[in-house]
């Protein structure tokens, strides 16, 4: 008898007790004939699979290379091309007769973002403040809970220590 066995285990968690052991050709593993009629079945299902999802894969592939925009999209891109251009031209018109308003406005502009931005980082600073003092508090409350586990699930009554008090006493008084 070898000291080869299948490797599959029961729901129990209970060794399978065939002594006729195969090696699997495919992943080297030792089964019973049993256990490794199962283990094909189920690579074969899982090769079924993978064929499958490779057949759509391939099938979407061709269907993706054979796609061409209708022309519809092309005349409409053109046309939005064609509004975007005149109102780039019509805003650049807007922008050299109202120069200095222009200016003043994108002044204004850039001031309230740098403002904001500041804000923002001014928060960012004080959450980060808030999450260290955070921080330190979890730390001493992870210490007092660390000390509380530590003290003894009895302790001791008053006549015990009393009589821990005494022993001490006599034990200095013998040793002076």
């Amino acid at each position: 008898m070898s000291d080869v066995q299948c490797i599959i285990l029961s729901v129990d968690g209970v060794q399978c007790k065939n002594t006729f052991i195969v090696t699997c050709r495919h992943c080297t593993v030792d089964f019973c004939v049993e256990h490794l009629l199962q283990h094909h079945q189920e690579l074969e299902r899982t090769q079924v699979q993978l064929q499958l999802l490779l057949n759509e894969m391939l099938e979407r592939k061709s269907k993706l290379e054979v796609l061409e925009p209708p022309v519809e999209y092309e005349q409409n891109r053109s046309s939005l091309h064609a509004q975007l251009d005149h109102w780039n031209v019509k805003i650049g018109q807007l922008i050299d007769m109202n120069s200095d308003n222009w200016n003043q406005q994108k002044a204004r502009l850039v001031t309230e973002i740098n403002d904001m931005l500041a804000a923002q980082r001014n928060k960012l600073l004080v959450d980060t403040n808030d999450l260290d003092s955070l921080r330190k508090q979890l730390s001493q409350i992870n210490n007092s809970i660390e000390q509380l586990t530590q003290v003894p699930k009895v302790l001791p009554t008053f006549a015990q220590i009393i009589s821990k008090m005494e022993n001490s006493e006599l034990l200095q008084n013998n040793g002076n």
